[in-house]
């Protein structure tokens, strides 16, 4: 847990030690991150590091809850369409978060190679009180209202609806012709994604949710 010594730290210091640790935790694994890099390009002492955290690990997670609460107050002020259903107000939901992931590319990718770390298991566990809770709490909503069906799990419906989330990065870099590795793209990158029709693309996720892929 992050020690009050750190809280306590002018907002200059603090915010510049938090962006070496971003800039390195974003750009290497988890495994590769060197603590090392990130006091020398925060410019101070090794040893003061362990004044503010216990370890590479819970800076790690530090940084982990920053991301996944920003992203979660994001999507917090996206717009949902008034007296919209479910489905609409889920992909207004995915379109922010698309926006998210593009105008904060060291937090996505942050939070994307999380889960592919050796740490993925507890990061799943640290962050289901923050998106599947917020997505439990929709899907709760949207089933009291009979606007979602009622005879499968709300548990299952969630993984999967994070599921399909996560793998639309993946999917919108496909269409823009790059390859996806995780990496944060660089700006001319991110206008080729910018340039897909976000919006066209989820809309017809949407359909797929709702209308299933059986022929009619």
């Amino acid at each position: 847990m992050v020690k009050t010594t750190f809280l306590n730290l002018d907002e200059e210091k603090r915010q510049r030690i938090l962006a070496a640790a971003l800039e390195e935790f974003s750009a290497q694994p988890y495994e590769s991150a060197s603590l090392n890099r990130i006091v020398a390009q925060a410019g101070i002492p090794k040893g003061s590091l362990y004044q503010y955290f216990e370890d590479k690990k819970d800076l790690y997670f530090f940084l982990i809850d920053e991301a996944a609460e920003a992203k979660l107050a994001f999507l917090r002020r996206c717009d949902l369409p008034e007296g919209s259903d479910f489905f609409e107000g889920f992909a207004a939901l995915m379109l922010s978060g698309a926006e998210f992931d593009l105008n904060y590319p060291q937090y996505s990718r942050l939070l994307g190679q999380a889960f592919n770390s050796p740490l993925a298991e507890e990061i799943t566990e640290r962050l289901k009180g923050k998106s599947f809770d917020y997505l439990h709490d929709l899907l709760f909503t949207a089933r009291q209202q009979g606007r979602i069906r009622s005879d499968l799990p709300l548990d299952l419906i969630v993984f999967t609806l994070n599921a399909l989330t996560t793998e639309f990065g993946k999917y919108a870099a496909q269409k823009a012709g790059l390859k996806w590795d995780g990496r944060i793209f660089d700006p001319q990158q991110r206008e080729r994604l910018r340039s897909l029709d976000l919006k066209g693309m989820i809309d017809n996720l949407m359909r797929l949710l709702k209308e299933g892929m059986a022929a009619k």
